[in-house]
């Protein structure tokens, strides 16, 4: 008898432990991988949010044609920081909001405009960040397209107007349509896939992005922003 007193005290102590977990959990939904802390540090690596950083390209030929700059960081109704990056180009300016949430940085979006940012799908990037990593999907704003990722190489060097950088990885961008069978094909233009990369400097975050050899937006100057 005293064997099975104490298995029913066991029981009920642990049952009790698992409820204030429960509770815990429900007290802060998000917050224990809002930053990633210590796991994800590839995502801070390259992708940084410092509040004041500014980002100047070449966009699409035009010199200093896309300047983007963190202007704000806060956190949201569950603890998660999000920053807002705003992209100024000669056609106007329009604003981003980003977040360390677990093993990605993902894209929050804003309903209605100027509201709370609440959670999207759309994920920017995904650790860990190698060669032969996770693959990622984005949705576009039609349900017959949609855009895979992953990081196809690890750049010993890469120079751009910026400078020289070292391990840049280079982030391979695939279209997809659905064809009149409903099946999902590459993206073809002229009867060529259309495959863009993206590529991230550590420390710096985005330094270019490139199409059939060329970069289209290239990275001319990096101002950093407050240091966490």
């Amino acid at each position: 008898m005293p064997a099975r007193g104490t298995f029913h005290f066991v029981y009920h102590l642990l049952n009790g432990i698992l409820f204030l977990l429960f509770l815990a959990l429900l007290s802060h939904p998000c917050s224990a991988f809002a930053d990633g802390v210590g796991k994800y540090e590839d995502l801070k690596l390259y992708f940084p949010m410092n509040m004041g950083s500014v980002w100047i390209y070449d966009f699409l030929g035009e010199s200093s044609g896309l300047i983007t700059s963190v202007t704000n960081c806060m956190k949201d109704q569950d603890g998660i920081e999000i920053c807002t990056f705003s992209n100024s180009t000669s056609y106007g300016r329009s604003n981003a909001g980003y977040s360390y949430l677990g093993d990605v940085v993902m894209e929050r979006t804003r309903q209605p405009l100027g509201g709370e940012w609440t959670l999207s799908s759309q994920v920017e990037l995904r650790s860990p960040l190698k060669v032969s990593g996770p693959i990622w999907e984005k949705s576009c704003s039609s349900e017959n397209e949609k855009s895979k990722y992953r990081v196809v190489k690890i750049l010993p060097t890469m120079a751009v107007k910026a400078g020289k950088f070292n391990n840049v990885i280079v982030v391979e961008h695939k279209n997809f349509i659905k064809d009149k069978k409903n099946k999902w094909k590459e993206y073809m233009v002229d009867g060529k896939k259309l495959i863009d990369y993206s590529y991230y400097a550590p420390n710096v975050g985005l330094i270019g992005v490139g199409y059939k050899g060329k970069l289209m937006k290239e990275l001319i100057e990096y101002r950093p922003g407050e240091q966490r």
